[in-house]
Formats: C-alpha cells, sequence, structure tokens
C-alpha cells in the first residue's frame, strides 16, 4: 500500500530559503566575515573599530596610523572634498575627523551599537552638532544636525583593511538639515533633481 500524501519531487533537492547573492548588490561588495570566529578575536576587533570611533569624538588622530592600514581598501569617494580622495589612508581619516571639528566643534558620535562576527566589524552611530565652521566651501548656518550612520570594516591582525560605510545617504542627510539641497549642491554631487 502507497502512503497518502503529496509526491516528492525527483531530481536535487532545491535550496531552502533564499541563496545570499555572491556578486555585489549595489555599489559596495558584500563583506563577509572570513577567518576564525571566536569571542576573544570578536572582543579584539571590536577594541580597534571603538578606539577609531573614539578619535571622531575627540578630535585625536595619533592612534590612527596602528589602528589603519596603509593598504586600507575603502568602497566610494568623498565627492564635495575631492582632494581627500588624493591622501594616503591614514591621513584621510585624520582630515575628515578634523574636517569635522571644524564644521561641527561640538561634534558627538553616540555608539548606538557594535556587532562582530569573525574579523568583521559593524558599527551603528548617530552623531550631533552645531554647524559652526566652514564646510563644502559654504559659510555657517549655525544650524544643529542629528545623523545616523553604520560603518562596516574587515580587521585583520589588529588593523582596518577594508571599509564600507553608508556615507551617500549620511551626507544627503547633513545637507537636507543645513538646508543645503539647492541646484547648485546637487550639481557638485552630480545628481539630477526629479521634476
Amino acid at each position: 500500500m502507497r502512503p497518502q500524501g503529496p509526491t516528492p519531487p525527483r531530481g536535487p533537492t532545491p535550496p531552502q530559503g533564499p541563496t545570499p547573492p555572491e556578486e555585489p548588490i549595489g555599489p559596495f561588495p558584500q563583506m563577509r566575515p572570513q577567518g576564525p570566529n571566536n569571542e576573544a578575536l570578536r572582543r579584539r576587533n571590536k577594541a580597534v573599530a571603538q578606539q577609531v570611533f573614539n578619535a571622531f569624538n575627540t578630535g585625536d588622530t595619533k592612534s590612527l596610523a596602528t589602528l589603519i592600514s596603509p593598504t586600507l581598501r575603502t568602497h566610494g569617494m568623498h565627492v564635495l572634498n575631492p582632494q581627500l580622495n588624493r591622501l594616503a589612508n591614514v591621513e584621510r581619516v585624520a582630515q575628515e575627523i578634523t574636517h569635522d571639528h571644524q564644521a561641527f566643534p561640538d561634534t558627538r558620535f553616540h555608539l548606538q551599537e557594535v556587532l562582530a562576527e569573525g574579523d568583521v566589524v559593524i558599527l551603528r552611530w548617530t552623531m550631533t552638532g552645531t554647524h559652526r565652521g566652514p564646510l563644502f566651501d559654504r559659510a555657517p548656518t549655525g544650524r544643529k544636525i542629528t545623523v545616523h550612520g553604520t560603518e562596516v570594516m574587515r580587521i585583520k591582525d589588529g588593523v582596518i583593511v577594508d571599509h564600507k560605510d553608508d556615507g551617500h545617504a549620511t551626507l544627503l542627510h547633513v545637507l537636507s538639515q543645513l538646508g543645503w539641497l539647492d541646484k547648485e549642491m546637487l550639481d557638485r554631487l552630480g545628481v539630477q533633481p526629479t521634476s
């Protein structure tokens, strides 16, 4: 006697659930954990990421040379500060921090979440500040801003070797809060307004 119910499919069993793509999604490649994955490694990698995060808060960039690889692979370009694209990796990050503190002297980065898996660390943060210094060749507005961001980094042997963030979305959020999403700024960004 044959059991009742659906007939099982013939041939190979189809995969269950979605299969993650191997190719990049959007403008940035995925950053999947590689190598060992244990609590001690995750704790060390989180500490490296948090030290760089602390430099953004304090403005003190001296420790960056020991935390960022000279061959850092970063995804994305500085559209409004193109001169930063020509700097060496550590110097570029130091200049980003300096620019942030010049434009927003009361800059505060608030760490919302730190996740680590193997050699990959993800930081989710909120930044607050008052625009009191020049930014993107424009005068201070005196406006207070609050922006949110995410950083994803790969850490090998205690230094960051690969980094990506949601910088373009964060930049648009900053410009919006400063009232700067005008035609001139959109042209500089290479964005065509919709009608």
